[in-house]
């Protein structure tokens, strides 16, 4: 060969340089098979720890997407019962406000009485909202809260 064109090229500053600034790469490719000899740097490590919680994240929200469609999907069943959600605004609208009017010690357990039902059942319907009530609860609930905005003590 001719010393003119050596075999592989000598290194100057510009190729000494950072090729890939995401891996850290300072080897020049000369072949196809040379850039898979060397390890990936510990820049490349780091990049995939940083990304790891973004995938994970995009993997939980498809999930969750694809419940929340496989939901709006679902026709109700005819006669079924509603359950508190998106589809019922009112209950929601209703359930806050009490919950609003719930502060003091002791108010749940009136407020159950008031209803006649458990407080068990008065969480599930307040707190945690899980269930929705019959309409003669809701009426009631109405009541009650009308009542605590005019001031009384309804219980």
């Amino acid at each position: 060969m001719d010393d003119k064109f050596p075999a592989t090229p000598p290194l100057t500053s510009a190729a000494s340089m950072t090729i890939c600034h995401l891996i850290d790469d300072k080897n020049p490719p000369t072949g196809e098979s040379a850039a898979m000899n060397y390890p990936p740097s510990s820049n490349f490590d780091q990049l995939l720890k940083l990304t790891a919680p973004l995938v994970a994240g995009a993997e939980a929200l498809t999930r969750h997407a694809r419940r929340q469609l496989a939901r709006a999907d679902r026709k109700p069943t005819p006669g079924a019962a509603l359950r508190p959600g998106p589809d019922t605004p009112l209950w929601n609208e209703l359930a806050r406000a009490a919950s609003l009017q719930l502060r003091k010690r002791g108010e749940k357990a009136k407020l159950a009485r008031v209803l006649g039902v458990s407080r068990q059942r008065l969480h599930m319907l307040l707190v945690s909202r899980v269930a929705c009530p019959d309409a003669e609860r809701a009426l009631l609930l109405v009541l009650w809260l009308n009542a605590r905005k005019a001031g009384l003590d309804p219980a």
